[in-house]
């Protein structure tokens, strides 16, 4: 999301089009929309699962608990993205 400047918050909001790099960060970055935020309570799990929510800060997308859905038709990870925009 961003502030009325246009400089990016440090908050992930559903609806928010980010940077994403598929291939658990390895692919070429792409433009993706969020459709869902999920806390898992399992790190790295294969369940897609937890608690969802509307946003939550970049600093808590490091590691593999928390699953974004986007645009694509898929899942990833919270630390295959970032909130630089191509």
């Amino acid at each position: 999301m961003k502030e009325a400047t246009g400089v990016p918050q440090d908050i992930l909001s559903v609806g928010d089009t980010v940077t994403w790099k598929g291939r658990f960060g390895k692919d070429v970055p792409q433009r993706i929309k969020i459709l869902y935020i999920i806390i898992t309570p399992e790190a790295g799990g294969t369940r897609i699962w937890g608690t969802n929510v509307d946003s939550i800060p970049y600093s808590k997308l490091i590691g593999q608990d928390i699953l974004l859905g986007i645009d694509k038709g898929l899942w990833a990870y919270g630390s295959q993205i970032t909130k630089e925009v191509l």
